[in-house]
């Protein structure tokens, strides 16, 4: 009888863990490696309207990073000396080129016509065009930073 007891405690005890549900994650940081700091800076800051908020240097690790912050994001961007370029490396390969990593990141947009609007005007490359994402119902975009990596951009 006590070895009955016991299995249903321990039964009871798994289904209980089981059952419980975790808060849903929030994006929070995202980092990126890039060729030209000073380039990428300078559209993270202009274009997006993110804010340096720490930077550091060593001339003998190779690296000048900083961390640029809007609301609740935190963006690491990277220069490092040792990295590779991708285009550059592979320049050989002929068409369309993936590799196994980030691919994109997105942002969820208030007001999606005015920014759309407004990355036209300064000039960022689009890839593609707005498109409705007819899974999710809305309407969805993807730009290029200066290193080529993909935003992806989703109306709110």
């Amino acid at each position: 009888m006590k070895k009955l007891i016991l299995l249903l405690l321990t039964c009871a005890a798994f289904s209980a863990n089981a059952q419980k549900q975790l808060p849903d994650p929030e994006a929070y940081f995202m980092s990126f490696i890039v060729e030209d700091i000073d380039t990428s800076l300078k559209w993270y800051k202009g274009i997006l309207g993110f804010d340096i908020i720490n930077e550091m240097a060593s001339e003998q690790g190779g690296y000048n990073i900083a961390i640029l912050k809007r609301g609740n994001v935190l963006l690491e961007v990277m220069e490092l000396k040792d990295a590779l370029a991708p285009k550059k490396e592979l320049a050989q390969v002929d068409g369309k080129l993936y590799l196994q990593g980030i691919f994109k990141v997105g942002f969820q947009l208030e007001d999606f016509d005015d920014w759309v609007d407004y990355l036209k005007k300064e000039e960022v490359e689009f890839h593609g065009t707005v498109v409705k994402d007819e899974n999710l119902g809305i309407r969805t975009v993807i730009i290029k930073d200066p290193d080529g990596n993909y935003i992806q951009l989703f109306e709110k």
